[in-house]
């Protein structure tokens, strides 16, 4: 109240385009604004910075923007007023003014980790996949702790096909949210490493002697961090279990096959049919990991773990082509034993 008594009593000795912008502060109140401009004949700068960030505060978007615009026209080295531009800009759905007034922020601040990350939101928005990625790249180096920057990064890295950007961006959010693991980014930067082994394997070049691939080293060492953080999640084992075949490692593909059928048969599997239908994928890939491997050992283990599971769920399910399934996977273990044994039979002869 102080402050309005001595701008009131400033205003009657003169009612100079500040005092007028003072009033509309204390105040807020927009006419005491307007008078200031139109006081000013249109020069006084601050007096439509302040009316915009009002009108701003009050969700006038469209308003604003048209304020700010007028101010920044005046003058421009106010790179606060340019931020809120592009965040009202943002609002409307203006995306051209909002890119324009945050490029100007990173001009005027290139610190500034919001505009940015704004930039790369819009550009996403727009389809600009290369654009976003540029603006979130420059957002982390100015905050690397920021786990939601590096998963905007993540996701325009995906939509620009940038692979070494997107295994990059996964490393750095394991490192910083453990046990937060998008097991479908996984599983897409596995098919991308699957694809560069066979491509590898067609040029008859080892992918270890490729350079191109040391994504595949990097993707390794990836896929290990993770399985030491995920203990019980069946479809991350999934994952890694092809990657191991993709290099035809066997043993490990089999491992990590274990790993999901355990996980798999817990709960009441053998009564619940959603349950039933994921333990049956799981008893099938198993089963066909320990037939490529064929060793009486691995034949003895698949026709346990297929009679075992059978015999749980056949009071329920006996009647449901998952069954059936089962059956033929039974019965092609004991065709494989029988074979295993007949060739052991003809060497002792």
């Amino acid at each position: 109240e102080e402050a309005e008594k001595i701008v009131l009593a400033q205003l009657q000795v003169e009612r100079s385009p500040y005092m007028l912008a003072v009033m509309g502060f204390i105040k807020e109140e927009e006419a005491w604004y307007e008078e200031s401009w139109s006081v000013s004949g249109g020069r006084f700068a601050q007096a439509r910075r302040w009316h915009a960030q009002l009108v701003y505060k009050r969700g006038d978007f469209k308003r604003a923007i048209l304020l700010f615009k007028e101010a920044l026209a005046i003058s421009t080295f106010y790179p606060e007023s340019w931020f809120k531009l592009g965040c009202a800009a943002m609002r409307e759905e203006e995306w051209t003014t909002a890119v324009s007034a945050f490029q100007r922020v990173v001009t005027m601040e290139p610190e500034s980790f919001e505009s940015w990350g704004n930039i790369g939101a819009v550009e996403m928005g727009r389809g600009n996949f290369e654009g976003a990625l540029n603006a979130f790249q420059e957002a982390v180096k100015l905050r690397r702790d920021s786990w939601k920057m590096w998963q905007n990064l993540r996701a325009a890295a995906l939509n620009a096909g940038r692979w070494a950007l997107v295994l990059n961006a996964t490393g750095e959010l394991l490192n910083l949210r453990e046990k937060e693991i998008d097991v479908g980014v996984m599983s897409l930067l596995v098919q991308e490493g699957v694809a560069r082994l066979e491509e590898a394997r067609k040029r008859d070049k080892p992918a270890a002697q490729d350079a191109r691939d040391s994504f595949c080293d990097r993707l390794e060492v990836l896929l290990k961090g993770v399985s030491v953080k995920i203990v019980e999640e069946p479809k991350f084992w999934q994952v890694y279990a092809r990657w191991h075949a993709a290099k035809r490692e066997w043993h490990a593909e089999l491992e990590c096959l274990r790993k999901v059928l355990r996980a798999a048969q817990m709960g009441a599997w053998h009564t619940d049919a959603d349950l039933w239908k994921t333990v049956v994928s799981a008893l099938v890939h198993v089963t066909d990991a320990y037939l490529r491997e064929g060793s009486t050992q691995s034949l003895f283990a698949a026709k346990s773990a297929l009679s075992g599971a059978m015999a749980k769920g056949r009071n329920a399910f006996e009647a449901t082509d998952d069954f059936k399934t089962l059956e033929r996977h039974l019965a092609r273990v004991q065709d494989a034993q029988k074979s295993l044994g007949q060739r052991r039979a003809s060497q002792h002869d």
